[in-house]
C-alpha cells in the first residue's frame, strides 16, 4: 500500500465528512482513516519566515470518535436477532 499524501488525505477527509448524513458505515470508515493518516502525516506546528501554521490535534480527535460511535451504533443497529417462541411455555 503506498503512502498517501497529504493533499490526497485532505480529499478523503472532505469526500467522506458527511457520512451521516448520507449514511454510510463504508463513508465513516473511510473518514476514519483519513483522520488517522492527517494525524500522522500533517506536523502540529509549522512555521517560515513570516508565518505560521498549526493543526489542532485535538477537534479530529474529536471527529474520530464521533466516527467510532457511529460505526458502532450503525454496526449494532444492523446485526439481526431472531426470536423464537416454540419454547414458550405459558
Amino acid at each position: 500500500m503506498a503512502v498517501p499524501t497529504i493533499d490526497e488525505a485532505i480529499d478523503a477527509y472532505l469526500e467522506n465528512a458527511d457520512f451521516e448524513a448520507s449514511a454510510s458505515i463504508t463513508k465513516a470508515r473511510a473518514f476514519q482513516t483519513a483522520i488517522k493518516q492527517l494525524l500522522i502525516l500533517q506536523p502540529k506546528m509549522q512555521a517560515d519566515q513570516n508565518s505560521s501554521l498549526g493543526m489542532n490535534s485535538q477537534e479530529l480527535l474529536a471527529l474520530l470518535e464521533r466516527a467510532n460511535a457511529y460505526i458502532g451504533a450503525a454496526s449494532a443497529s444492523d446485526s439481526v436477532k431472531y426470536l423464537s417462541f416454540r419454547h414458550a411455555r405459558r
